[in-house]
């Protein structure tokens, strides 16, 4: 009796831990869906933010060689992108809204 008592408990034992196990794989495979999908963000990011540095260069070579309206070619890229910022807008308060989101996300 006590031995039947013993197996019923191991079995029991071992289907909670193979429930766990699936419980366990499924929750790998979830984080891992979601690693890929930030480390494609990740590269987004990352071309976007390269695109925008190859534009502001682009401007300043511009200015320097003389250009009439050199942020013409910066002005370009942030219409497309619908980022253009409202007419009337201050400087200064678009760096600071730049300063203030890189700050909320931890990158300073």
């Amino acid at each position: 009796m006590a031995a039947a008592r013993a197996r019923t408990r191991t079995f029991g034992a071992l289907q909670a831990a193979g429930a766990a196990l699936v419980a366990s794989r499924e929750e790998v495979a979830r984080l891992r869906g979601l690693l890929v999908r930030a480390r494609q963000d990740l590269a987004l990011l990352r071309a976007e933010d390269a695109e925008l540095l190859a534009y502001a260069r682009a401007t300043v070579a511009a200015a320097r060689a003389g250009d009439p309206d050199p942020v013409a070619i910066l002005a370009g890229l942030l219409e497309e992108r619908g980022q253009l910022p409202s007419d009337g807008t201050s400087p200064a308060a678009l760096l600071a809204q730049g300063y203030r989101t890189g700050q909320a996300g931890g990158e300073r």
